[in-house]
């Protein structure tokens, strides 16, 4: 069942409350709550727990979310510009078309989060945790270089490249370009096809980064 807007502000002046460290407060505890379409701009949510959450289409637009738990949350869509998600928890979240412009990223746990086609024009990722992000087709312009590229070794893994902090993630690999290129070298070396694949991937990377 869907939230009301006034349980919801009920939900948000108790939360902030709690915040402010008063006995009568009580932490936001939105975890499966459905708030797609929700008003939730400006909205003060941080260290709130709104893991699994339906959050499609809502707007969070100024909203502070920092320290918050977004895990495997669903943000379709949903208006997070200027929202500050500094250090949140998003792992596994639905993050695809979403409005990330300007939005403060920075230390977020980005994990297997789908964040394709969505608007990430100025946001701030700096130390944000990406590994196996999906980014096809999201807008990093005026903002972090990123590259991914899909399809590539024996396992078609998604492959990011970051250039602006020269990280590279692919399956459990984490580490810089020249880590990865030595990586592949070593791994695929009886197998031609592969090492050639990888090898236009780190050429590709290697000629992107040049552009910064």
């Amino acid at each position: 069942m869907t939230m009301t807007q006034a349980e919801l502000n009920e939900v948000l002046r108790l939360h902030a409350l709690w915040l402010l460290d008063d006995e009568s407060g009580k932490k936001a505890n939105l975890s499966c709550a459905d708030l797609s379409y929700a008003d939730l701009s400006s909205a003060d949510l941080s260290s709130a727990n709104l893991s699994s959450a339906d959050l499609r289409s809502a707007d969070l637009h100024f909203a502070d979310l920092h320290f918050a738990d977004l895990r495997s949350a669903d943000l379709r869509s949903a208006n997070l510009r200027s929202a500050n998600l500094s250090s949140a928890d998003l792992s596994s979240a639905n993050l695809s078309y979403a409005n990330l412009r300007s939005t403060n990223l920075s230390y977020a746990d980005l994990r297997s989060a789908d964040l394709s086609y969505a608007d990430l024009r100025y946001a701030n990722l700096r130390y944000a945790n990406l590994s196996h992000a999906d980014l096809r087709s999201a807008d990093l312009s005026h903002g972090v270089r990123i590259m991914s590229v899909s399809g590539v070794g024996p396992a078609h893994r998604m492959t990011t490249f970051r250039a602006d902090t020269d990280e590279v993630w692919c399956g459990c690999f984490k580490g810089t370009l020249a880590q990865f290129a030595k990586k592949t070298e070593t791994a695929h070396r009886k197998n031609a096809q592969h090492l050639s694949d990888y090898r236009a991937v780190v050429a590709m990377f290697k000629a992107f980064a040049v552009k910064l």
